[in-house]
């Protein structure tokens, strides 16, 4: 989802994954404008490309999204785009299939990841922590801020001795994805992360809730939450 993207930067993620023997689907979404020579790559690797154009409004992490028609009027950190084409996705799949979602820029393969020797294949779903046990939620200010933005306080006294897990990168049967992507995207509701507030009157913790809980890491936050 950035237009400055370059062959290199397909070849690393695509490219590697071809390499490793992978004949699967690989599902992107692009934004309009984005360069040829990256969308030419992505095309000799066999991707399956879709052109997605959320609105979007202000830069960097301030940068507020939503679709047009879209039922909630609220928008969202643009890192919660993907949350909805991940459900809209996994929904055209099988029952048997088994899905990754992952980050795209960061991300390259050393081997077919779903003939990963660790892959426990009875796992409805999997995620991954981050430098376990060094990365905890409350030593860090930014794992610790998305939750407690969102959730209040007392869920830092719930979840915050806990291991930060990655957003970027799950993998699950697709009937785990699909359930997992709806209850991310329900995050974005404040009336469904109200429960867990402090005890304040309705109206103020929705206009609290909907004024800070946006930033570009507000889906590791619901992540870890809904993990924990």
């Amino acid at each position: 989802m950035d237009t400055t993207s370059m062959r290199h930067d397909a070849i690393r993620f695509v490219g590697s994954l071809r390499r490793t023997g992978f004949m699967g689907d690989i599902v992107l979404a692009v934004l309009p404008g984005s360069r040829q020579d990256f969308m030419d790559a992505l095309k000799e690797k066999g991707c399956i490309v879709y052109i997605v154009d959320p609105i979007c409004k202000g830069e960097s992490h301030e940068k507020k999204c939503r679709f047009e028609g879209q039922s909630r009027k609220e928008a969202f950190s643009i890192n919660m785009v993907r949350f909805f084409l991940y459900k809209w996705w996994a929904q055209k799949y099988s029952s048997d299939s088994r899905i990754i979602l992952s980050d795209f820029r960061d991300v390259f393969f050393q081997q077919d990841p779903f003939k990963w020797s660790k892959l426990n294949r009875n796992a409805d779903m999997q995620v991954f922590l981050e430098n376990h046990p060094t990365k905890v939620i409350n030593r860090c200010p930014f794992n610790n801020g998305w939750i407690e933005n969102c959730y209040g306080s007392k869920a830092i006294e719930i979840v915050g001795s806990h291991t930060v897990s990655c957003s970027g990168v799950s993998l699950g049967k697709r009937d785990a994805v699909v359930a997992y992507t709806h209850l991310m995207l329900a995050q974005l509701s404040p009336r469904v992360r109200m429960e867990y507030k402090e005890e304040t009157p309705n109206n103020v913790v929705e206009a609290v809730n909907s004024r800070t809980c946006i930033s570009l890491g507000m889906d590791q936050g619901f992540h870890n939450w809904l993990l924990y």
